[in-house]
């Protein structure tokens, strides 16, 4: 079944929120099949379990979806950020050595001159 408001199947414009959001008010009465002897069989099926139960499972699985989502994004830019942060500190942590570097050849090009 295809929810009734336009698009009636995602375009490749169409973003993957759209189509979640879509999903999170999804309401099988107001959906049909590009086949009404499909649509009959569906909604047989559907009517079995209930529409409002099928309704909220199609909801609930959307905001799962979500939920997967959310967490996959947060976790990248966690990582992101991470490895941005580690970066950092070993760009830092050479410019130490360098510096440290530079006082002991410092130390010894003095040494040496006073030779």
């Amino acid at each position: 079944l295809i929810p009734p408001h336009p698009p009636y199947r995602p375009s490749h414009s169409q973003s993957e929120d759209a189509v979640l959001n879509n999903l999170l008010s999804f309401d099988v009465r107001e959906s049909h099949c590009y086949d009404p002897n499909e649509e009959c069989n569906l909604r047989n099926v559907i009517n079995a379990v209930g529409g409002n139960r099928f309704n909220a499972s199609i909801r609930k699985l959307a905001e799962e979806v979500i939920t997967v989502r959310n967490r996959r994004d947060k976790k990248e830019r966690t990582t992101a950020f991470t490895k941005t942060r580690g970066a950092q500190q070993l760009l830092e942590a050479g410019a130490q050595a360098g510096a440290q570097a530079q006082q002991r050849w410092d130390v010894v090009r003095k040494s040496m001159v006073s030779m």
